[in-house]
């Protein structure tokens, strides 16, 4: 599916609302970003091109560590879901 210069734009702004809620610790709202986004495919997109940046600027040992230690957690409890506004 294609989308226009203005979508892609507006997905990009909201990958970086969620890379700045994480930052702040808040992954409710980093969730909510993307649930409510209405082309939630390019801005997962988006996160997942700053995480790939993010990831090659950290030195791997540190990334190995990182996923040596989730292999071995159990899965995380659930995102909260943000309540639904009226």
């Amino acid at each position: 599916m294609g989308y226009t210069a203005e979508q892609r734009q507006g997905a990009w702004l909201e990958a970086i609302a969620v890379v700045e809620a994480l930052r702040a610790g808040d992954k409710t709202l980093a969730r909510q970003v993307l649930a409510t986004s209405p082309h939630p495919g390019p801005a997962l997109d988006g996160v997942l091109r700053l995480t790939s940046v993010l990831l090659h600027s950290i030195p791997p040992t540190q990334i190995d560590s990182l996923l040596t230690v989730a292999y071995r957690s159990a899965p995380p409890p659930p995102i909260p879901h943000p309540p639904h506004l009226p």
